[in-house]
């Protein structure tokens, strides 16, 4: 028995050398992460961002984890989605000449670049009714997922202020007061935009497709 601790020498003895092993100092050989480092990533993707912003985001609603710990990774991650989806939106219009005519697979088509959500949105609320008509871009809840987009992109125009410490970009914040997410309202507000975003992609998709059967089947003729 340690006389000071009043622990048996044997726990005494285990405790520091799990400490040990836990420390920066202890030394240990590597095993890499990755079996197959030029493998594809698995479906989903951007999809993955909003289902890991929501569990967390969930965790701090119920008292399992706490917002000043996880809420600055929920908030990345859900902005993250945001501009991942939007690509992939835009990317799916760009593919689409019209509703009825595709884009020839032959011509080479850009993944939308940059950062900026309001860039994303703006191409997407110009060609989405151009092309797909404004009666279908209508009856997708695009007022509430604007407004979404556009609150995002005040908060953090440069996809900087969830991931750095300090943005690179300067902007004068309120030093004395923390930014306040109302984390009810962001699980609200996650669910329904990634349910119109999730939409519009899928009907992009399933037109692209349409269209390329009835192409495949026109030239058999």
């Amino acid at each position: 028995m340690d006389d000071e601790l009043g622990i048996p020498r044997g726990e005494e003895e285990e405790i520091l050398r799990e400490a040990a092993e836990q420390s920066g100092f202890h030394k240990m050989p590597y095993h890499p992460v990755f079996y197959n480092p030029n493998g594809e990533l698995p479906p989903g993707f951007s999809d993955d961002y909003y289902a890991v912003a929501r569990v967390i985001t969930e965790r701090i609603l119920t008292g399992q984890a706490l917002e000043d710990i996880e809420g600055t990774v929920a908030l990345f991650l859900f902005r993250h989605y945001l501009e991942l989806a939007l690509k992939s939106v835009a990317f799916n219009l760009r593919w689409l000449i019209t509703e009825n005519e595709n884009v020839l697979r032959s011509e080479a088509v850009k993944w939308p670049e940059g950062h900026k959500l309001d860039v994303l949105w703006e191409e997407i609320r110009r060609e989405f009714p151009n092309k797909m008509g404004m009666k279908l871009w209508q009856e997708f809840d695009t007022e509430f997922l604007g407004k979404c987009i556009s609150e995002f992109h005040s908060i953090d125009p440069w996809g900087e202020r969830f991931r750095y410490r300090r943005e690179k970009h300067d902007h004068a914040r309120d030093r004395l007061k923390a930014l306040g997410p109302s984390w009810s309202d962001l699980l609200v507000v996650m669910e329904h935009a990634h349910n119109v975003l999730r939409a519009m992609e899928t009907y992009l998709i399933e037109t692209y497709g349409q269209n390329e059967e009835w192409r495949s089947e026109m030239n058999s003729w």
